[in-house]
């Protein structure tokens, strides 16, 4: 889908692209390549595209950070903090941006339907439920995990039995590295069930993909 974009793009102003391109090979400079490109004509259409440029943006920097935070759940904290509450914080993070990157994908979809599908097709709207549907059940999903530690009990209510939970209080140990690393023994675990839902999704994403592909017509995009 983004290469199909990013062909409307090079078709749009072939100098454009070839002369910024040419230098950012040559320099790896973003600077240098815009200056090369100071005074070529840029058509209007790529005004046309720049929210939707923004949106596949906004995909692959949740995307990033969505595998950034399972590596670090994975990995050894730093000496300067427990490994419960490291494993506690990228817990929430995982969760957080990996919701964020299906809202973000839901959005870029919503993007390309309404702007590509909706003017060549009545049913655009059945098409663009269609797709989303497969991407709300994902959303869905994390939401099961996401929720009760979004919203107050997640932490402890499933990882601590009454003796475990009543213990860390007589301790006064309430919210402090003890229980983090109880919750770290019990919810550490859970990588491997991120990892697969997170697999899951990226497979859910894909079939959306190669569907919308199909769906759009790029000539026309090209024309718009």
């Amino acid at each position: 889908m983004r290469n199909n974009a990013l062909a409307v793009l090079r078709a749009a102003s072939p100098r454009y692209v070839l002369v910024f391109t040419e230098e950012w090979s040559r320099t790896h400079d973003r600077q240098k390549a815009r200056k090369a490109v100071e005074g070529i004509h840029l058509s209007k259409q790529f005004d046309k595209w720049i929210d939707i440029w923004i949106a596949f943006l906004d995909v692959e920097l949740a995307f990033h950070q969505t595998k950034l935070s399972l590596r670090l759940l994975a990995a050894d904290p730093t000496s300067s903090v427990d490994r419960g509450e490291w494993v506690n914080y990228h817990m929430d993070a995982w969760l957080f941006w990996t919701n964020s990157l299906l809202e973000r994908y839901k959005k870029l979809v919503s993007k390309l339907v309404r702007q590509f599908v909706r003017p060549a097709n009545a049913q655009w709207q059945q098409v663009e439920d269609q797709l989303l549907k497969r991407i709300n059940h994902m959303e869905q999903e994390v939401g099961k995990l996401r929720n009760p530690r979004a919203h107050g009990g997640g932490v402890f209510e499933g990882p601590f039995t009454k003796e475990r939970l009543i213990g860390g209080i007589l301790a006064g140990s309430s919210v402090d590295a003890h229980l983090f690393e109880n919750a770290a023994r019990l919810q550490g675990l859970g990588y491997v069930g991120f990892n697969k839902c997170l697999e899951d999704a990226m497979k859910e994403m894909d079939a959306v993909s190669e569907q919308l592909d199909t769906l759009v017509d790029w000539n026309f995009a090209q024309s718009i």
